[in-house]
């Protein structure tokens, strides 16, 4: 009489459902067996964790365990075949299904989402499954991943943020310091570019900058009016009042008079840093003054800052060559920002959007500037943001010597501490992709 048994294939695709049973439990999923296997061995159950809401959305797993190594193994790589049937059952449901390969000796764990696999035909003809153990590791890091998986984009389901310790840096620069007096003075200039140009033609010019309007046949200043050279260019009776009156008003005419001197006040404080503005139709922004060659064009320029205690560069400035004529060169690009002001509580900040600007030779904006800056954009990662912003806060912020006294003081990038975060990597992969297929796409883009 023959005994019941239980043999090693059948123990070890036990541990290897038991390897996947734990990993989806410490995720806060809910695992079910499935007692008759036609291709699936189990399902998992995504579960809110924070609530403990059950949602009814539901992933098929089919388990692939070993305990002497997976076919075409490397150190970090190796190969499944799917059976034919299997393959055909896999694809033709309405669930997604995940194939998991578990070497149970070591007890780890690797995964591929089966319909997403195989949506390239030419892995479907072989059914061959390549698993990188890097990229395809099944752990509890993937737990939002996974879940993405069975949450239609229409069902209006979401998950509560996950407690994650995370510091997020505002591009909102504090003006902590600026002239504590307003000037003003009746004049007979109405337009600021004839007042500039009258400036520019002074036998001395020291002292002149654009920190002043003209309004209402007035002029208004952070500069003492009574002072060389702003003495020339009014009636003589200046009167002063309190920043304050203008800073901290509720009227939006007022408001927006302080916006005004705020940013023709910048435009001088801009220049002190070697910065120069460049408006257009299109923009309105500022960059580095160009440093020219021997052949009077830009050069290539990286400029040192410090990133959070760690010396990193910047590149400011960059030239690029013709594809077909590698020595001539086709453009300039060159890092910049724009800006505005705002008001929030009794406080003024200074919002900077990096951006950037393409030249023909350092001035004159690229003919096709607007494709260039899409192209350059479309392929900026949040991290590159970052980083650009944390360098433009520096070169505001700082001081630039006993010898330099600045009409504003910004204060350095402020950061928050939340304690629920986003996993960039679910929504970033994808995306990234994509446009970045899209933009290279275009021809003509980055040429």
């Amino acid at each position: 009489m023959s005994k019941k048994k239980y043999t090693h294939k059948t123990i070890t695709g036990q541990r290897g459902v038991n390897i996947i049973e734990n990993i989806v439990l410490k995720m806060g999923f809910v695992w079910h067996s499935t007692n008759l296997d036609a291709g699936i061995d189990g399902t998992i159950e995504i579960r809110d964790s924070e609530t403990e809401e059950a949602t009814n959305f539901i992933i098929q797993v089919q388990s692939k365990a070993t305990s002497t190594g997976f076919q075409g193994e490397s150190e970090d790589k190796f190969e499944y075949y799917c059976d034919e049937k299997d393959l055909d059952y896999w694809l033709q449901g309405n669930c997604p299904v995940v194939l998991i390969c578990v070497d149970v000796n070591r007890e780890q764990a690797y995964w591929v989402s089966i319909k997403d696999y195989f949506k390239d035909k030419t892995k479907l003809k072989s059914r061959k499954v390549t698993f990188n153990k890097s990229k395809n590791c099944f752990d509890t890091s993937i737990k939002e991943q996974l879940a993405s998986l069975s949450i239609p984009d229409d069902s209006g389901f979401y998950f509560t943020p996950p407690i994650k310790d995370e510091t997020l840096y505002s591009n909102m620069l504090k003006l902590q310091e600026f002239p504590t007096r307003i000037f003003s003075a009746k004049t007979e200039y109405r337009d600021g570019k004839e007042l500039w140009n009258d400036l520019n033609n002074l036998d001395n010019k020291k002292g002149i900058n654009k920190s002043w309007i003209l309004q209402n046949e007035l002029i208004y200043s952070f500069n003492d009016l009574n002072q060389s050279p702003w003495d020339n260019i009014h009636n003589g009776n200046v009167i002063s009042f309190l920043s304050s009156d203008w800073s901290q008003s509720y009227d939006i005419n007022i408001k927006r008079g302080f916006v005004k001197l705020l940013n023709s006040t910048f435009e001088s404080f801009a220049y002190s840093k070697n910065l120069i503005r460049k408006k257009t139709k299109q923009f309105d922004l500022y960059y580095f003054r160009p440093q020219k060659d021997r052949n009077d064009l830009p050069r290539s320029i990286d400029l040192k800052y410090n990133r959070f205690g760690r010396n990193s560069k910047q590149n400011i400035c960059n030239r690029y060559y013709r594809k077909k004529e590698p020595n001539v060169i086709s453009y300039f690009r060159h890092l910049s920002f724009e800006k505005n002001f705002h008001r929030l509580g009794s406080d003024w900040y200074l919002e900077i959007n990096p951006t950037y600007l393409f030249t023909h030779d350092g001035f004159k904006v690229h003919t096709y500037y607007e494709s260039k800056l899409k192209g350059k954009k479309g392929l900026d990662k949040a991290e590159t943001v970052f980083s650009q912003v944390l360098f433009w806060s520096q070169i505001l912020s700082r001081d630039e010597g006993m010898f330099s006294k600045s009409v504003f003081k910004f204060s350095d990038i402020s950061s928050f501490a939340f304690e629920r975060g986003i996993d960039d990597k679910l929504w970033l992969e994808k995306e990234d992709k994509e446009i970045k297929n899209k933009l290279i796409s275009e021809k003509g883009l980055f040429e």
